[in-house]
């Protein structure tokens, strides 16, 4: 089998600094905006605590700009960390971080997972029959799958189009938030009593409080809501009751001062310690920014890369960075601290501070914003998650049919397709056999690890790069080299220890996987040693002449 030459693909530069930053902002905002904040606000001790980490979130996602911005303007070739680890480290290591992006990383944790995601709200949205809301919910997921990938498979232009007008609605709805929560503000303060717990009963909960050290007996409505650390139901998916509550643990309570008697129950963290609460809180921001790098995916389609690739990596990390904070201010303006940490919805709370009318509510606005969201983070990786299996394909004779581009189209259509297959296969498999959400939830903890390992190296690329390739210029630099870098490898490397100590059981289970490319990646080694002579070149290109190959990108 034989991979088309490089040069031979119809790979045109379709996309100007709009376009490419519109992919960026269009992936970050995913659902996690709207999702998020109420944890972070449960974990972070007072409010400039949580707006301090969603800035410091932002910062640390800058630096990861800077130095993609000068990786992907140096080696303007498709693939992001492919081309950079494939180079600095040689091919084995290209190779399996794009195995572990096609096998689970980029069709189930993400493409599949927010699929199924906006499935689901479209299933509250249409209140689908709970007799076959499963399956239901799973065959619209692959539906929207399949048809976002036939957008892209149909032209550059027609894919670009729609991310720009899904990353445009999904920011009109933020505004909407935005103003919501500023201009109709209605904070409550709700009566507080925080401390640990000595006994706990069916219906009410004995408290010592932090000031005096008094015993307070806080008598809680058998209905209030109990949540441990943000969420209202325990590992076995039961509701949390006061009765599980064990001596010592800490709590807040919040009751209404017009009925002391009902209010809820909030474990505020699972940690004793500040910083372990602010470090959780922390990973949930960085999950929320998550996407500032995609921009690398398609540099060789990007005008003027030399200036727009870097323009658009910084810019477009830096609006949303602006915007979160913004969108967090409202939250906070418009519910007021302890209701906002407290709240399982908090944007369709702020919505509703708004009046819609007999034919809207805010659950049903809300609804649309998250689905929107979805299809707009969905529709951008399917772009440029295909160019990750396209340069693959180019490079290593196993997948070489995944390196064809359509002549017609313009577009990586076996690639599209493969990434299509897989994503739904893991629609049906975890979204039907494994609890739906729960389940990608699990599949998200399994690839963590690999995630923050390739990050880290990819951070390392650009130090090893600077020494291996002295002579290759550089359009963009690294400002504060080696700080920044050596900054962004530090905290990938402590994210990377976070993940697997939180879940390492599913931390081996996503070693697992990486380690199944390794015999993927002999056989194809084997398989090009033993083909035809001069019917494949892998990986030659990126070892010789750099300025004639990176220029054909």
């Amino acid at each position: 089998m034989e991979a088309p030459a490089r040069e031979s693909r119809p790979i045109q530069t379709r996309l100007g600094l709009w376009d490419t930053t519109s992919i960026i902002v269009g992936i970050i905002i995913g659902v996690g905006i709207y999702a998020t904040p109420a944890n972070v606000f449960n974990y972070a001790p007072g409010p400039w605590w949580a707006l301090g980490v969603w800035v410091l979130g932002g910062l640390l996602s800058l630096v990861g700009a800077f130095c993609f911005a000068e990786l992907a303007s140096t080696y303007p070739r498709s693939g992001g960390e492919y081309v950079y680890l494939t180079r600095a480290y040689g091919s084995p290591a290209g190779f399996l971080f794009a195995w572990a992006q096609l096998a689970v990383i980029r069709t189930g944790g993400s493409i599949a997972a927010l699929a199924y995601l906006f499935a689901f709200y479209a299933g509250k949205l249409c209140n689908f029959d709970p007799a076959w809301r499963t399956a239901a919910t799973a065959a619209l997921a692959a539906l929207a799958i399949g048809v976002l990938t036939l957008v892209n498979v149909l032209g550059v232009r027609l894919g670009k189009g729609t991310q720009n007008f899904l990353t445009v609605t999904k920011l009109g709805g933020l505004v909407v938030i935005l103003l919501a929560g500023l201009f109709w503000a209605n904070p409550s303060a709700p009566a507080v009593v925080e401390g640990q717990v000595v006994s706990a009963g069916q219906d009410s909960l004995t408290v010592r409080t932090p000031s005096d050290g008094a015993f307070v007996e806080q008598k809680v409505a058998p209905g209030a809501r109990v949540t441990v650390d943000g969420k209202d139901v325990n590992d076995q998916g039961q509701p949390w009751r006061l009765a599980d509550l064990a001596p010592g643990v800490k709590v807040k309570l919040l009751s209404s001062a017009s009925d002391p008697d009902r209010g809820a129950v909030r474990i505020k963290a699972s940690t004793d310690s500040l910083l372990g609460a602010l470090a959780v809180a922390m990973m949930l921001v960085l999950w929320t920014y998550a996407g500032w790098h995609e921009a690398a995916y398609v540099a060789a389609e990007v005008e003027n890369r030399r200036r727009n690739l870097p323009l658009a990596l910084i810019l477009g990390t830096g609006a949303v960075m602006v915007l979160y904070l913004l969108v967090n201010a409202a939250y906070l303006a418009g519910l007021g601290y302890e209701s906002a940490a407290d709240s399982p919805t908090v944007a369709a709370d702020v919505l509703g501070l708004l009046q819609w009318g007999r034919w809207a509510s805010a659950d049903r606005v809300m609804a649309v914003l998250v689905m929107l969201s979805a299809l707009g983070a969905i529709n951008g990786m399917i772009f440029t998650s295909s160019r990750i299996y396209s340069e693959l394909g180019a490079d290593h004779r196993l997948f070489a049919p995944l390196a064809k581009w359509s002549r017609r189209w313009g577009t990586p259509v076996r690639s599209l397709v493969v990434q299509a297959v897989v994503s739904v296969a893991m629609v049906g498999v975890v979204g039907l056999c494994f609890k739906g959400q729960d389940g990608f939830e699990t599949l998200v903890k399994c690839t963590s690890p690999v995630f923050c390992f390739f990050f880290l190296l990819t951070g390392a690329a650009l130090i090893v790069l600077r020494f291996k390739d002295r002579t290759i210029e550089r359009p963009f630099v690294t400002p504060a080299y080696p700080l920044l870098p050596l900054l962004f490898c530090a905290f990938w490397g402590f994210m990377l220890y976070g993940s697997v100590r939180y879940a390492p059981l599913e931390a081996a289970v996503g070693l697992g996987i990486l380690l199944a490319g390794v015999p993927l990646y002999l056989l194809s080694r084997g398989w090009e040693r033993t083909g035809p002579q001069g019917t494949f070149e892998p990986l030659k290109s990126l070892a010789r002449d750099e300025g004639r190959q990176f220029s054909q990108c």
